[in-house]
């Protein structure tokens, strides 16, 4: 066999890390965060997504104490990110005029891309269910440009189980302790369904209709990896 090839980084690998560097140039001391408690949802202008008051108290708290946060699914969540003033914030949606909305809304170094599962109907759900492009497009696209984890990971749009299992292998992937890794799912509270999620993750805490999972200690990658195809081929919703 011929000797193996050691690993070189290419002129983009180069570009890639100049060019994250500088979306980390807003972590500097003295960062201004802003408080969201119930004092704020007082005149807090309410969106009609589906957060209860609790979904908003319990996501602002861990918001609050995050440095980066990623978001499937963009809505009163990015507002709240917004308001906070997260450092590092990285959001995507299947409507691309939702995410123009969301982009006229946010701080600059708030970043955003469109996750293109094909034509949309209401809420975003895809006109094709299953379009080949759809769990590249949408699961895997926005975290594949991402070097580092992030703390949190909202999920609250498509595909929920697969996004959810798709954040935790991004983590992993990534070097976060497995313990550390913390996933949200709206609608989680009333829809059994996503609870198979379950057999790999435990939960943390949960609000009205907001669920914070973590890993459970015997779980895998591979196991991951697997259901994560299972749902992204069956479940959209």
């Amino acid at each position: 066999m011929p000797p193996t090839t050691p690993y070189k980084k290419s002129g983009f690998d180069e570009i890639h890390r100049i060019a994250f560097s500088k979306t980390k140039k807003n972590d500097l001391n003295g960062w201004t965060k802003h408080e969201f408690d119930k004092s704020t949802l007082k005149s807090w202008e309410k969106g009609t997504g589906g957060l209860t008051d609790s979904d908003r108290l319990l996501l602002a708290k861990y918001y609050y104490e995050a440095k980066s946060v990623f978001e499937f699914g963009l809505g009163e969540s990015t507002k709240i990110a917004a308001h906070i003033n997260v450092q590092f914030y990285k959001g995507m949606d299947t409507d691309a005029a939702w995410v123009g909305s969301a982009r006229d809304n946010a701080p600059d170094h708030f970043r955003f891309e469109f996750g293109d599962i094909g034509s949309t109907i209401e809420w975003g759900n895809p006109a094709t269910p299953f379009l080949p492009k759809a769990p590249m497009d949408y699961t895997i696209q926005s975290l594949a440009t991402e070097p580092e984890p992030f703390d949190i990971y909202m999920v609250d749009g498509r595909y929920r189980v697969a996004s959810a299992l798709a954040s935790f292998l991004h983590a992993l992937s990534k070097g976060m302790p497995k313990s550390q890794i913390r996933v949200f799912i709206h609608d989680y509270m009333n829809r059994p369904h996503y609870h198979k999620i379950e057999q790999w993750t435990d939960r943390v805490e949960n609000a009205e209709l907001l669920v914070v999972l973590k890993l459970k200690e015997g779980a895998t990658e591979d196991q991951l990896a697997a259901a994560w195809e299972s749902f992204v081929e069956s479940d959209y919703s």
